[in-house]
């Protein structure tokens, strides 16, 4: 250290969403003017054994803040450093102080720093990590989990500490199998439920980084992205291969895009601590996708599922690029019902929904904002082809369509015509596969007497009746027809709802699907006048 010949290196981390570069992880080599370069394996055990690893932390911190002081001189754009922290820091000094008064040293701002401590860290001296953590939080530092899965004690880790993001060790890369899949996505589903991000290290292909993308894992970082090199030298890796560096001021929004939970069942209202109904089964099956709207009307998108991809092309929409260009478009009666929720969604900061008919098809998407930056902002989006069960015309495929529409609706029932039965389909309460005992009819005038507000009962009955519903079918231009009517709430409270009623399968078959949904806030004010 002394001679200079401890280098930092520097590995850069790629954000899965955006494919810019989004931070640089530091990393320690001794270049010996006798033997070379010398890995990390070479030296950090014996460091660790004579108790001085800590003074090898420090070197590297202080070498991290010098170059980047320099680079800050120049108004380069700085990447977001992460550098590695040992137990013996927090025995043999004072490391938070340490860091806080070099960063200060420098002059450089917080926000770029990101401090990694390794699980078995943690297992010496409970109420000090406790401590040394909430400093660094509390002095504007995040503080990452390194090499989560390696140990034993990681769930336990996980529970008692404060963590901003999971950096998912690279033995799960090593073997990317089924089962190596299924772990990286509990993980990552789990992160996202308890509001934690994540990054998987050891990403060596371009299916690795696909997959990473399609669960949502927000970063990664291995040999297929970039290795560890001297900061000159990464930054002309990254030039080479046209890699981008993410702008600061986007990094929060960034941030806040990646507390979505791209596998949770219900994306579009999960919040960290609620619970989810729903089977695991079902989750990244929601047709879902993040949209990027600039204040000057141009939108982009970020991510699509597959799911969301195949709903587009069932209603002749080729992919997301023919959304971008139609949205140009604003005379389109497609782009202004789009343009519209967008509008809504980014004046009310709540979920907005719109039912169109697209090539002939009962279309439904819902919009909610995520997160913001000068100049634009994010927005989560959900697109439903309702009319794919009733082409799809067996019980069986009728039944999985309808459980993939429980982000947008309070209750599905199919009533079959020539029996007078209903089967409930899916229930916001509860989950259910159950025939009802009664005829529908009866089922339905008591639930009017129970929950319709009294003004609206008679016209329930009317629009509900089973008896009748198939002659409105044929006769409606439409493939559906719907009518509101305002309905109690397990809270006791009447809210307005949407009554849709529309084929299930081939029309000969004589069963229909009754669905019940809230109605958009657009919507609810033409009601009220």
């Amino acid at each position: 250290m002394e001679a200079g010949c401890i280098k930092v290196y520097y590995q850069p981390v790629m954000r899965t969403l955006t494919g810019e570069i989004c931070g640089m992880e530091a990393l320690a080599r001794w270049d010996d003017p006798e033997y070379g370069l010398l890995p990390p394996i070479a030296f950090i055990p014996v460091l660790e054994e004579a108790h001085l690893i800590h003074k090898l932390d420090m070197c590297i911190i202080q070498q991290i803040c010098e170059e980047y002081a320099i680079r800050e001189k120049r108004h380069e754009e700085l990447a977001t450093v992460s550098f590695n922290l040992s137990r013996m820091d927090f025995q043999y000094c004072d490391i938070h102080s340490f860091i806080d008064e070099t960063i200060r040293a420098n002059r450089l701002p917080r926000d770029i720093f990101r401090v990694e401590i390794t699980e078995s860290t943690m297992e010496d001296d409970e109420k000090r990590m406790h401590d040394v953590i909430d400093r660094f939080w509390d002095s504007g530092l995040r503080v990452w989990m390194d090499d989560f899965g390696s140990g034993y004690s990681s769930l336990n880790v996980l529970k008692d500490y404060h963590f901003d993001t999971l950096k998912i060790d690279m033995v799960f890369m090593r073997d990317f199998d089924v089962r190596s899949r299924e772990i990286i996505t509990s993980v990552v589903d789990m992160s996202k439920r308890i509001g934690v991000h994540t990054l998987a290290e050891g990403v060596e292909t371009e299916e690795q980084l696909a997959f990473l993308r399609s669960i949502g894992c927000e970063k990664a970082q291995g040999y297929y992205i970039g290795k560890p090199m001297p900061y000159e030298a990464c930054i002309a890796h990254l030039a080479k291969n046209d890699l981008k560096i993410e702008a600061r001021e986007k990094k929060q929004y960034y941030h806040d895009i990646g507390t979505i939970n791209l596998m949770s069942p219900t994306p579009m209202f999960f919040q960290e601590g609620d619970e989810v109904d729903g089977e695991e089964a079902l989750a990244g099956q929601i047709p879902l996708a993040i949209l990027e709207v600039t204040d000057d009307g141009h939108i982009q998108y970020l991510f699509a599922n597959d799911s969301y991809i195949r709903m587009l092309n069932s209603v002749g929409i080729e992919g997301t690029e023919e959304i971008e260009a139609a949205y140009e478009k604003t005379n389109t009666p497609f782009a202004q019902r789009f343009g519209q929720m967008i509008q809504r969604a980014r004046q009310t900061g709540e979920t907005e929904t719109v039912n169109f008919v697209r090539s002939g098809r009962h279309c439904f998407a819902q919009m909610r904002r995520v997160a913001g930056y000068p100049g634009g902002a994010a927005y989560l989006c959900i697109f439903q082809n309702l009319s794919l069960g009733v082409e799809a015309g067996k019980e069986d495929t009728l039944a999985t369509f309808a459980n993939d529409l429980f982000t947008l609706y309070d209750e599905i029932e199919l009533i079959d015509l020539n029996t007078g039965f209903s089967k409930n389909i899916y229930r916001t309460t509860q989950n259910l596969d159950t025939y009802n005992k009664r005829p529908a009819r009866e089922e339905l005038w008591d639930f009017a007497e129970r929950q319709v507000y009294p003004e609206d009962r008679e016209k329930y009955k009317e629009f509900m009746d089973p008896y009748t519903v198939e002659k409105r079918l044929d006769e409606s231009i439409a493939p559906f027809i719907s009518m509101p009517f305002r309905i109690m709430g397990a809270d006791g409270i009447y809210a307005w709802k949407l009554q849709i009623y529309l084929y299930a399968g081939d029309k000969k078959d004589r069963r229909v699907l009754a669905c019940t949904r809230r109605i958009d806030r657009n919507n609810l004010q033409l009601l009220k006048k």
